[in-house]
């Protein structure tokens, strides 16, 4: 019985990971960090834009 209970529990965290791992991760929102480095990118190299 109790071999039966650590199993099912195992199992239970073994489901749970997985699904948590293969959902998509959201990403932090940074516009204005991203728009700096584009503006950095383009006073680089002039031709790129």
């Amino acid at each position: 019985m109790a071999w039966l209970l650590l199993e099912a529990g195992i199992a239970g965290l073994l489901l749970v990971l997985i699904v948590w791992w293969t959902l998509p991760k959201k990403k932090p929102n940074r516009p204005r960090q991203a728009s700096e480095t584009r503006a950095k990118d383009a006073a680089k190299d002039p031709d790129s834009v």
